[in-house]
């Protein structure tokens, strides 16, 4: 028995007809007509239920999201800093557009945490940066973490993007 809503998220709409009728279920689908916006939607969700309390820190809060709804972040981020876009993380305000360079930024610094100090270590600086966390600073939650500075952390972002290869 199923419920009585599931959700397929498929790359294309030639991908429904072939793998539509290969599943067992009723015959209506919804098309989504704008995927970066559905893709965006269900990161926001996710983040938003990732902990029972938010984090104070919009560059990691967002940076999560952009980073959950984006593809090849790191590639979009060394685009970013080799064409000058680049904005300091201490002073970058992330939008809630998948495409403008501060939510690129935001989604490279996400990602780089994941990537060099796995899920365990984001998820704890991001619990130290909620109320309920200590209300820690971005800045001394890396720095109790990850033994450094958000200043510190961005050197060694911006040195990895610049040699990162696809």
């Amino acid at each position: 028995s199923y419920g009585r809503f599931k959700t397929f998220i498929l790359r294309s709409e030639e991908e429904i007809d072939e793998n539509w009728m290969a599943i067992d279920l009723p015959g209506s689908v919804a098309v989504v007509s704008d995927p970066d916006k559905f893709r965006l939607r269900i990161a926001e969700m996710l983040v938003s239920r990732m902990s029972r309390t938010p984090t104070y820190s919009n560059l990691l809060r967002r940076g999560l999201v952009h980073y959950l709804a984006k593809e090849e972040v790191f590639s979009s981020g060394k685009e970013v800093l080799l064409e000058g876009g680049w904005k300091p993380l201490s002073e970058v305000l992330v939008t809630l557009d998948p495409g403008s360079n501060s939510s690129i930024i935001a989604a490279s610094f996400a990602s780089y945490i994941l990537h060099e100090y796995g899920a365990k270590d984001f998820r704890t600086i991001w619990q130290l940066t909620t109320p309920l966390g200590g209300d820690n600073s971005l800045d001394s939650a890396l720095k109790k973490v990850a033994g450094l500075r958000l200043n510190e952390l961005e050197k060694k972002l911006k040195s990895f993007l610049r040699s990162y290869e696809n």
